[in-house]
Parts: structure tokens; sequence; C-alpha cells
């Protein structure tokens, strides 16, 4: 298992840490939580990615949880994560927000 001490923006980003984990330990699997994901985003973790093949080439599992909160995640970058060899994609309280205008019952807004 992966631990970190601390993750410190702008200097040691989330996707830093993501980065350093592929590099060192070479996860079997992953689940991320995160509060959006937007195209940028995804472009930035793919760019960052692609020297650990194992992520791209989906013989890592990973699993991705985030919000349609505030209409801040992008529906493309949930479909190219949903395109992603062995990659889930889920929508914390989906169908409630979604019927309240993507304004959450609680907001979901976890960093990892």
């Amino acid at each position: 298992m992966f631990e970190t001490d601390f993750v410190s923006q702008p200097k040691r980003t989330t996707l830093d840490v993501l980065v350093e984990m592929f590099l060192t330990d070479r996860p079997q699997e992953m689940n991320v939580a995160a509060a959006y994901i937007t195209d940028w985003g995804l472009y930035d973790l793919i760019a960052k990615l692609q020297e650990t093949s194992e992520f791209l080439n989906g013989e890592v599992k990973a699993q991705w949880l985030t919000s349609f909160d505030y209409y801040r995640t992008q529906p493309h970058a949930l479909e190219e994560l949903r395109t992603l060899k062995n990659s889930e994609v889920r929508i914390h309280d989906a169908r409630f927000c979604l019927d309240h205008g993507c304004m959450p019952r609680i907001p979901f807004h976890p960093k990892m």
C-alpha cells in the first residue's frame, strides 16, 4: 500500500502523488475519489502517466468516484475515463443531483 505524507498545492499536487505512486509501487488497482473531473485534469493525468504503461494498457484496475455537483464535472472527461481499459466510474448521489439542477444534497469534495 502506498502512503504519502502530504499534498501541498501548488508545490505538490494530488497528480504529483499519483505519479509518484505509479513510479514507485506499480499498483495493480487504484481507487480515486475526486470532487470534479475535468477534461484538462484528465489530460494532465494521462500525459503524466504515459510512462507507466500499466495504467494506460488497463493492467491497473481503476475505480473513480466523483460528483455532478454544481455542474463542475465535465461529461466528456467522464466518457474518456469510461473508455480506459479496466476503468469504472461512479457518481456520488447522481440521481438526486441531476433531479435538482446539480445542486447536491451534501457536497462531495474529497481530494483523493
